[in-house]
């Protein structure tokens, strides 16, 4: 029964390679046990190199592999096991660095793990090419370092095909090593299709020219600007649909409908009573169109306090926005908990209710009862209750000044991805009502006075918006003021 047993194994070992079943998944790539010839071989003779790893391994995307200087035919490469075979059939030039970039085409056979940035470097000569460059990339609106951005340098006439490349790491950090001096452009791209080419809808940089090496170049990352910047559009239920878009420069426009629209920096939400089974719109002259197959029925309306504290203060009003186009509003299901002042109640759109209040006490409870608001497929709220903290002594105050000449300055106070508070800066700025916290600080040049930040055209490089990260968290406490001048990070 044994001897049974061993000859079965023996006869599909071979044909298939087997994932292992139960434990942690594996997430460690490859390693390298042996290069024959070594790496970083000089004087190199041969016309193969064989690399040996410490688990069964297999070749992705073979054409980004890249083996420079070119020369023809190009190298054939091969994988048995744990091993890869390199043959060189071209002739190799003297004195002559040679690199083979394999980016992240090495993978293990089980999960795909990716050995990251490995190069197999040799040189026919006596010596190595040791210039490089080193930077960061960041992105300049968030401040924060990205992984896994393809940096290159390509030469002058190849349209920002990477010559040598490599991947940012977990810091953002980049380094090429090993270059042959000559004249190179340095480029980034968030590389998401893995195809070493700059693609309309990919965060990338400003190509810059290298003038000398062996020196650090920081890197900003920006988004790209669209001709369509639509990127998904969902039907969330049976009579709406979502779309998820960059900032609109125009409105999208629906042809065969008619609906209700509530729209937002990077979202905009369309509803309808009457559902034609495709939805059919436009942007900027650019039509397209989606199915409309979602049984799912439409919810209760959900509502939401839009007005922060110094918004009350400064309008003595709140408003509050409906989940789904209302229908009706019943004043007398509207009140405040605790004093149950009288207010204004009146719908100002399909989706928003503005309430006036007479004034403002400490801190007040709003109470919307259940069947406040009907929307127009005559579902009804449920019981809705905020809380309102109108006590000053809660909130900080940050006392903002500059004394240049600059016009057009946006200030942003943000935590993480979320605008906190977005001002217009004049000579003093004083920004009041912040709650409790640890928050970042951006400052823009609003060219365009769209009150938004503009990054580059990759065909139009003048309309950058020069944007500034004050260099530290600014901690908000209750009851304080903070002043800070911005005359430092203004001028840089």
């Amino acid at each position: 029964m044994k001897n049974y047993i061993y000859t079965t194994l023996l006869l599909f070992g071979c044909a298939n390679i087997m994932v292992p079943t139960g434990g942690e998944k594996d997430k460690t790539p490859p390693k390298i046990l042996e290069a024959d010839p070594k790496n970083f071989t000089t004087k190199f003779q041969k016309n193969e190199i064989i690399l040996k790893f410490d688990e069964f391994i297999q070749l992705k995307n073979v054409d980004n592999i890249k083996f420079l200087p070119h020369c023809e035919p190009k190298p054939k490469m091969s994988t048995k096991g744990k091993v890869l075979k390199i043959e060189i059939p071209c002739g190799l030039s003297p004195e002559t660095t040679y690199s083979l970039n394999f980016g992240k085409s090495i993978v293990d056979v089980n999960e795909q793990n990716e050995i990251k940035n490995f190069q197999y470097i040799f040189s026919t000569g006596r010596n190595i090419d040791s210039l490089f460059i080193s930077g960061t990339v960041k992105n300049p609106y968030t401040n924060t370092v990205e992984e896994g951005v393809l940096v290159g340098l390509t030469k002058p006439k190849l349209e920002l095909e990477p010559y040598y490349y490599t991947y940012s790491n977990k810091d953002g950090e980049f380094r090429l090593d090993n270059i042959k001096h000559d004249d190179y452009i340095l480029f980034a791209v968030m590389d998401q299709n893995n195809n070493l080419k700059i693609d309309p809808n990919e965060h990338t940089s400003i190509a810059k020219e290298v003038d000398r090496f062996n020196q650090t170049i920081p890197i900003n990352l920006f988004s790209p600007i669209l001709s369509f910047p639509i990127k998904e559009v969902v039907q969330k239920n049976k009579q709406n649909v979502l779309f998820k878009h960059e900032v609109l420069k125009h409105p999208i426009n629906i042809l065969n409908i008619q609906g209700y629209w509530y729209c937002e920096d990077k979202e905009s939400e369309f509803w309808f009573t009457e559902n034609p089974g495709r939805l059919i719109y436009e942007y900027n002259s650019s039509i397209d169109s989606m199915t409309l197959n979602n049984p799912t029925p439409n919810s209760k309306p959900e509502l939401k306090l839009l007005s922060e504290p110094h918004d009350i203060i400064d309008n003595n009003k709140l408003i509050i926005k409906s989940s789904s186009p209302i229908e009706s509003v019943l004043k007398n299901k509207f009140e405040f908990g605790i004093t149950r002042k009288n207010m204004k109640v009146e719908q100002l759109s399909p989706f928003l209710i503005q309430i006036t209040i007479l004034d403002n006490s400490t801190k007040e409870q709003l109470i919307i009862a259940e069947g406040g608001v009907i929307d127009i497929f005559q579902n009804t709220n449920d019981s809705t209750f905020f809380n309102l903290d109108m006590k000053k002594s809660n909130y900080g105050t940050l006392k903002l000044s500059y004394t240049t000449q600059q016009k057009n300055l946006i200030i942003e106070l943000f935590e993480k991805d979320e605008i906190i508070r977005k001002v217009e800066l004049k000579d003093s700025t004083t920004i009041d009502w912040l709650s409790p916290g640890l928050y970042s600080l951006r400052l823009f040049s609003d060219k365009n006075e769209n009150k938004y930040w503009d990054g580059p055209n990759r065909d139009n490089k003048t309309r950058f918006e020069k944007i500034t990260i004050h260099p530290s968290p600014i901690e908000i406490r209750p009851n304080w003021e903070i002043s800070l001048n911005l005359d430092s990070i203004i001028d840089q």
